[in-house]
């Protein structure tokens, strides 16, 4: 079995959503929720058998949501840990998986498919 880790640069993560706004927070989950990344990530979703979640949801879903004060940034970023983590356990290479955890990695917040994202301050 693979060990129940997982690569994510939280402190960084956590900075850049205190240095966001409000508005800025809400575009984010306004561009996640359309297409194409809701829909790149709900057939991933099908596609990637569940299994248990990994240890450090709670911590970090905790933290993004101290940083935000939006739970829902909180809760994308927990299903989006969670989905990365099950691709693991399956050994699944999706390749919005892979982006999703290249972001992750890098301590940003995806909000489209492609490039791992970085969030801009306006």
């Amino acid at each position: 079995m693979i060990e129940n880790s997982l690569n994510v640069d939280l402190q960084t993560l956590v900075n850049e959503f205190n240095q966001l706004s409000c508005e800025r927070l809400n575009d984010l989950l306004d561009l996640r929720d359309a297409s194409p990344f809701s829909t790149a990530w709900l057939s991933a979703r099908a596609e990637i058998p569940e299994g248990p979640p990994p240890t450090q949801l709670k911590e970090i879903f905790i933290a993004v949501s101290q940083a935000t004060d939006q739970h829902e940034i909180a809760s994308y970023v927990a299903d989006d840990l969670e989905l990365i983590f099950n691709a693991q356990q399956n050994q699944s290479d999706h390749p919005f998986v892979k982006q999703l955890a290249e972001s992750y990695a890098q301590g940003h917040f995806p909000y489209q498919p492609g490039e791992p994202s970085k969030q801009e301050n306006e």
